[in-house]
């Protein structure tokens, strides 16, 4: 895992001028083409002015995976402190990247990068807005994990979201990778049930 405290360290020489971008954000992304034109201009900053320092964090990552990492792909995945909240799911919101070279410094230091400017999608930045939480609270972890090829994939609620149903577990599950679920821009509809705590059933 790489911690909230390796993007704010990145950060912080760029701090003012992010905040001021946070800002402006909030002022005047009043539509769609405005916000992501604005929420772009974050992304830029992110990119350009957040170093990942591609040795240290390789070093880091392959010391904990089997073999250093040799050969393998791995998914550099999202991890943010505003999503799964009471008030705000955050599903979905925030960038993963699939099949990374676990070898290559500049693949892994490029995919940990592309998901700290995933804090400044539009529909991240929105929703943030939104529930009222302020941009410059938000901050990215990034898990790292050996990519799998799985035949199902699932996201489970231990209460029905649905139906408000605390005595029922909700379950949608897709086919493969799970883009269908996580990712707006997969198309599919999944298969979706749910399971009585009480008499077992589905």
């Amino acid at each position: 895992a790489i911690p909230f405290g390796l993007m704010k360290t990145a950060a912080k020489a760029s701090w003012g001028a992010y905040t001021t971008l946070c800002d402006e954000f909030d002022a005047k992304a009043q539509d769609g083409s405005i916000a992501e034109d604005l929420a772009a201009k974050v992304r830029g900053l992110i990119k350009k002015d957040w170093p990942v320092d591609a040795t240290s964090v390789t070093e880091a990552i392959q010391a904990k995976l089997p073999g250093g990492g040799s050969g393998m792909k791995v998914m550099v995945r999202s991890s943010a402190n505003c999503e799964d909240l009471q008030k705000m799911s955050g599903a979905g919101l925030y960038d993963s990247i699939a099949n990374v070279d676990a070898g290559s410094p500049d693949k892994l230091s490029e995919a940990v990068s592309l998901v700290w400017q995933s804090l400044w999608t539009k529909r991240a930045a929105q929703s943030r807005r939104a529930a009222g939480m302020k941009h410059t609270s938000a901050v990215m972890g990034v898990l790292v994990q050996e990519m799998v090829v799985p035949d199902l994939a699932f996201i489970a609620f231990s209460n029905n979201p649905i139906s408000r149903d605390e005595g029922e577990v909700y379950v949608e599950m897709c086919v493969g990778m799970g883009e269908t679920l996580a990712s707006a821009n997969q198309p599919g509809t999944p298969y979706r049930f749910s399971f009585n705590k009480k008499d077992k059933k589905v």
